[in-house]
């Protein structure tokens, strides 16, 4: 019995000694004893759900680094590592890489036990921000990431009060590429690329434009504000009395499709004539830097002539119809003196509003056949309405049309429209001072016309505007636009009057100027109808010197002669960068430059408040491009 007691004793010391020896060669404590030609640095790698991971390479970094490709069971195993501190490095295809640090110690193995590797879909971090509009954060706007490539979705919703009011917060997204959406009603949607990173929480602040609709008729006094964009839809009558003011930097877009259009109102009047109410006024305040701007809503490249109408102002100064009403073209208010008991001064001098540094584009929609909307038309419009620094631009009918009324302008643009730059009608006999009217190759028709009235009438008053430093550039090479209308210069008709000066008048494939018929040949020998100190260059040319008489008889009432004394000069203007070339386009999206290289001195204007006295020079250009900084010039 002692003998089997003995021997039992003999194999538990040995076992004892045989399972301490293994447990020093596998590293199963974290550190165990090594032996002297290094340790062993073993562990697992696992997922996230605890699983070993094969295929996962670990790197440590000794010199030189050592790699080991875990199997099925998710081991891996270093020998020989000597003493000191390492970092172990554990890469996989679809994961996130992994490091840890251990430390060798002497005589010791290590067992670094289980590391949780990430897969990068499982990734996640965050995006916060804030809301705001101008200044002020919009609460309750939603918020919403959409993972691009994949049809995942997240949203929140803007706070609405506290110091976090417009904050939006997501936590917990995924990694990876997102599209942003912020939408609220009355406001333009915004969308942008966002990034959600792993661990960080992101920042992205938005700034979304409130948006709103002007239609119907407004009668009484609004101030739109600059952060706003607003969509015209169809009609906008500012009524009698009422008052529309637009800060500088302003955008109104017109929806295609619905006829829109801006329009004043004409004074109304009480049972005995007297005013009742004033005319409806705009009043678009634009600076250099931050014009009012007046467009289309259709996207940029997709923008073209007729999206939209154009600004109409309707007064009660004089005109030359029989009734002393007028209708606008387009049916767009009446307009004119008839039905008021008023004295006629008070009428031709009562405002319209203030268009100051305005941009009308892509406009001149068709309301009927032949019945288009002018870029701006200004019906019966009085004296004391201020104008200056406007743009009408690729509009499909005129740029700027006066139908009767005493309003004066200076610092106009005219650029790529379809019909006329300048028509004057009805009993116009305002000033202009400082015009340019600058014609596409591709369509375009006059750059002045004038008519005392539709039938040539010698109703009055009769049209007789004064304009002084103007250039016209016309298409060049180009005869008849689509509806066989001609690239003419100056297009003086159906007894007219005109006191024209200063101008520049080059590239039209027709004649500078024209006398249409024998009346209106006889308002240039009476001095009634005149065009002085001014250039005429390239233009068709005849023996008068680029001026042509359309009569009957050709020149049977002494034309000639006159016009010989008013000091036409044919040279070549040189403009500073004008793309006049046969094959070219001045309309070619840039900026031109239409000051003369050399200055070519003309007449001296009038001393009475309104013109500028220093413009002696030919053009509207002297040392300064005033079109820089405010007007556009792309086509589309």
């Amino acid at each position: 019995m002692k003998e089997t007691i003995k021997s039992l004793a003999i194999v538990a010391t040995v076992l004892a000694f045989s399972l301490i020896s293994s447990m020093a060669m596998v590293g199963c404590d974290d550190k165990s004893s090594g032996g002297n030609d290094g340790a062993v640095v073993t562990g697992i790698v696992v997922n996230s759900a605890a699983l070993p991971q094969s295929d996962v390479v670990v790197t440590i970094n000794t010199v030189p680094p050592q790699d080991d490709t875990t199997g099925a069971n998710g081991v891996y195993r270093f020998e020989n590592i000597p003493v000191g501190s390492f970092t172990l490095t554990m890469a996989k295809t679809g994961f996130v890489n992994t490091t840890i640090n251990i430390t060798v110690e002497e005589g010791f193995n290590v067992n670094s036990g289980n590391t949780s590797i990430v897969s990068t879909s499982e990734q996640v971090g965050g995006l916060s921000g804030r809301i705001l509009s101008g200044t002020d954060s919009v609460s309750a706007a939603e918020v919403q990431i959409n993972k691009i490539g994949v049809n995942v979705s997240y949203a929140t919703y803007t706070d609405s009060i506290g110091p976090n009011k417009g904050v939006y917060t997501f936590t917990s997204i995924p990694v990876g590429s997102y599209k942003m959406v912020v939408a609220r009603n009355g406001y333009v949607t915004d969308s942008s690329n966002v990034s959600i990173t792993a661990n960080t929480v992101g920042t992205n602040n938005r700034t979304i434009t409130e948006s709103a609709i002007l239609t119907g008729n407004l009668t009484g006094a609004r101030t739109l504000k600059a952060n706003v964009l607003y969509t015209l839809q169809g009609f906008y009558q500012i009524s009698p009395g009422a008052v529309l003011t637009i800060p500088a930097g302003t955008r109104i877009e017109a929806e295609p499709g619905t006829q829109a259009a801006i329009i004043a109102l004409r004074a109304s009047a009480n049972g005995n004539g007297t005013i009742l109410k004033v005319n409806g006024q705009i009043r678009a305040l634009g600076t250099a830097g931050a014009p009012v701007v007046f467009t289309t809503k259709a996207a940029a490249g997709s923008r073209a002539r007729g999206l939209w109408g154009g600004i109409i102002l309707n007064g009660a100064a004089n005109i030359n119809q029989a009734t002393k009403v007028g209708v606008g073209e387009g049916n767009t208010g009446s307009y004119g003196p008839g039905g008021f008991t008023t004295a006629q001064a008070t009428l031709d001098t009562m405002s319209s509003g203030i268009l100051q540094y305005v941009r009308v584009e892509f406009g001149g929609i068709k309301v009927t056949p032949d019945n288009e909307i002018n870029g701006f038309t200004f019906n019966g419009v009085g004296s004391n309405t201020i104008v200056d620094h406007c743009q009408a631009h690729m509009v499909a009918d005129d740029g700027f049309e006066f139908f009767g009324g005493t309003v004066n302008a200076k610092y106009l643009v005219s650029s790529g429209n379809d019909d006329d730059d300048l028509d004057t009608d009805n009993g116009y006999s305002g000033k202009i001072q400082f015009f340019v009217g600058i014609k596409d190759k591709t369509l375009g028709n006059r750059g002045m016309e004038a008519d005392n009235d539709a039938t040539g009438s010698a109703n009055g008053p009769l049209s007789n505007p004064h304009v002084w430093n103007a250039t016209f550039i016309g298409g060049n090479d180009v005869d008849d636009k689509n509806n066989d209308d001609n690239n003419e210069g100056l297009y003086w008709r159906r007894n007219t009057n005109y006191d024209a000066n200063n101008m520049i008048v080059a590239y039209f494939n027709r004649y500078g100027l024209i006398f249409d018929g024998n009346a209106d040949s006889l308002k240039a020998v009476n001095g009634t109808a005149t065009l002085k100190n001014s250039i005429l260059f390239n233009n068709k040319v005849n023996s008068k010197g680029e001026v042509a008489f359309k009569s009957t008889n050709y020149d049977t009432v002494g034309v000639g002669a006159v016009i010989a004394t008013w000091n036409l000069i044919v040279q070549n203007p040189n403009f500073t960068s004008v793309n006049t070339a046969s094959n070219g386009n001045a309309m070619n999206g840039t900026l031109p430059d239409p000051r003369p290289t050399s200055i070519v001195t003309g007449g001296t204007p009038p001393n009475d408040g309104f013109y500028d006295v220093s413009a002696t020079h030919i053009g509207a250009f002297g040392a300064t491009n005033w079109m820089s900084g405010w007007t556009t010039w792309v086509t589309n």
